[in-house]
């Protein structure tokens, strides 16, 4: 297991204002990092016998990852780890619950001013399986593109007129990853570990301060996942980065993230840290599964699809 050095700080986040004249502020979210309590993300789809029944694909899920800290989500296809992460971003439709970034409330979006919203969710970036880069463009064009959501639209529009500015801290970002050396290379002349690491200098350049990574590993051969791995719990220890990775092999999680946690059908099963957690309470996440239905697919209609405002 990676050693927790402890958050750095990411300064004061600012406290939510009030609604309908009170206060609400669950425990611990106006700390930085991610806080998410209750999520909900259910599915309307038809039975067997035609009749119109709900699925829950996350059901009242909680989850807190400080800054600092590396949090890998382990459990079986269809338990809700994906989902929970894309539905932070805006990518799966919440049903009912509470996102924080920052002690910023994402969700539900009215709590929030659509300034504070988007900053908040600029702060939130998120790396795939499929790390969706530009194969034709260069590595350095790749990681300026995390970037767009802060650049004026012309700018945004065109990638060749990333100011200088952005391509040298864009280089900063692939110093840190350690592909300084293939900036100019094409992305599609990487190996799929180096793609994985240009997308995490991507999310750099974002200027994220969460960092959401599904099933980063998935595709990679050993060498390359203790190469990403080490890097993403590089980023949150010696970078201050509140970390998520969903992860289908558990002993990679073991031994870099900092605490386990671990979903069935939707919910929390376990939460502790690696040393804490027994070999037979993962291994019953995934014999639990077999007796539960899979989470609804995502072309099911959503259920009160309130979508984290972009």
């Amino acid at each position: 297991m990676a050693s927790h050095h402890g958050a750095v700080g990411l300064g004061s986040p600012r406290a939510p204002g009030p609604v309908g004249g009170v206060l609400h502020l669950p425990d611990g979210v106006r700390s930085p990092g991610l806080h998410v309590r209750d999520l909900r993300v259910q599915f309307s789809t038809r039975s067997e016998a035609g009749e119109n029944v709900l699925r829950s694909a996350v059901d009242g899920m909680d989850l807190d990852v400080a800054a600092g800290e590396l949090v890998a989500i382990l459990g079986a296809n269809g338990c809700g780890k994906s989902t929970t992460l894309k539905s932070v971003i805006g990518l799966a439709p919440v049903t009912s619950g509470e996102v924080w970034v920052d002690g910023e409330q994402v969700h539900p979006h009215h709590r929030s001013s659509a300034a504070d919203q988007h900053e908040a969710r600029r702060r939130v970036a998120m790396i795939f399986q499929q790390v969706n880069l530009v194969r034709r463009r260069t590595v350095l064009d790749n990681v300026c593109a995390g970037a767009l959501g802060r650049l004026p639209l012309r700018q945004s529009l065109v990638a060749s007129l990333f100011p200088h500015d952005l391509r040298a801290e864009a280089m900063l970002c692939l110093d840190r990853v350690g592909l300084a050396d293939r900036a100019l290379d094409r992305v599609g002349q990487l190996s799929g570990g180096q793609q994985q690491r240009v997308a995490v200098a991507r999310a750099l350049c974002q200027r994220a301060s969460v960092l959401l990574a599904d099933e980063p590993t998935s595709a990679l051969d050993p060498a390359a996942s203790t190469q990403v791995m080490e890097l993403l719990a590089t980023l949150a220890h010696d970078e201050g980065l509140a970390v998520v990775a969903v992860l289908h092999d558990p002993e990679l999680a073991r031994e870099h993230a900092d605490r386990l946690v671990g979903m069935v059908a939707g919910r929390e099963q376990l939460n502790g840290a690696p040393d804490a957690v027994a070999r037979d309470a993962v291994e019953h996440l995934y014999a639990a599964a077999a007796a539960v239905p899979a989470a609804a697919p995502t072309s099911d209609r959503p259920i009160t699809g309130t979508r984290i405002p972009a």
